[in-house]
């Protein structure tokens, strides 16, 4: 994902991360950075202090890019999946530190900022976290800021992550979660995420969380997840009610829909 920056509306640029992984030299020494309602259901059925402990020995090559609209309301519809890449960022950190599996790649997403006061949001391909410093090499053709090319050494805080994401050598992938909602952003107003509910004979009722639904796509399921503030009040909600009409120990669907800007109200009209 690359963002640039420039007038009030913005480009970014997201990464498809279906890689195919090679060699790649690193250049240069490393470049400090400046400073919704619900419906009926349906019968249906942070602190481093360790250097990296092995690394892969596989770089990623320039990845591709699609280009969606940035601005400040995409900046607040994204503010609560940021604070979910930043809390459950340690544990991804730990897993790194430990020893990923072979050609399994961890890359941090954060802002290149150049003299002028451009900036651009790349991923970066970690080599290594050490003290709060991350250090790496870009992972993105540069679009935008002066003084970086792909492939360049890099160092920045770890205050400055944005998002983190795990490549297996498959090329699937573990985080991104902001890249895969961006996938998504400007489709549409709101999402549905469909939940899956169960009332027992002693009425207790149980509820998971399935996935998002691509309205655009006749409900075809959409790859990202809702941040954890939508999930814990959509949760809340639904076991909160009686399901009285519903068939015990039988599972049924249902969903609720999901306003970026507004995550955690569950009962706007569409």
């Amino acid at each position: 994902m690359v963002a640039t920056s420039g007038s009030s509306m913005t480009l970014v640029r997201l990464a498809t991360l279906f890689l195919s992984l090679f060699l790649v030299p690193a250049c240069g020494s490393a470049k400090p950075m400046p400073d919704t309602p619900v419906l009926e259901p349906q019968p249906a059925t942070l602190d481093s202090s360790a250097t990296k402990a092995s690394e892969s020995t596989a770089s990623v090559a320039a990845l591709p890019d699609k280009v969606v609209r940035y601005d400040d309301e995409t900046e607040a519809a994204l503010a609560p999946l940021l604070a979910d890449a930043k809390a459950t960022y340690p544990e991804a950190r730990a897993r790194y530190l430990a020893g990923l599996p072979g050609k399994h790649v961890f890359m941090l997403v954060t802002r290149l900022t150049d003299e002028s006061g451009k900036w651009e949001q790349v991923f970066i391909r970690v080599t290594s976290v050490h003290n709060g410093l991350v250090k790496g090499t870009i992972a993105n053709e540069i679009n935008s800021v002066e003084g970086y090319a792909h492939g360049d050494s890099v160092e920045f805080a770890e205050t400055r992550i944005r998002d983190w994401v795990i490549v297996r050598s498959d090329g699937s992938e573990e985080g991104n979660r902001v890249g895969r909602f961006l996938d998504y952003w400007r489709s549409g107003e709101f999402f549905g995420a469909l939940f899956a509910v169960t009332r027992s004979s002693a009425n207790e009722v149980s509820v998971r969380y399935m996935h998002m639904l691509d309205r655009h796509k006749k409900g075809a399921q959409a790859h990202f997840d809702p941040p954890s503030v939508f999930l814990s009040a959509a949760l809340k909600e639904l076991r909160a009610r009686s399901w009285k009409d519903a068939e015990p120990d039988k599972e049924f669907y249902t969903y609720l829909l999901y306003w970026p800007l507004e995550p955690t109200n569950l009962n706007r009209e569409p």
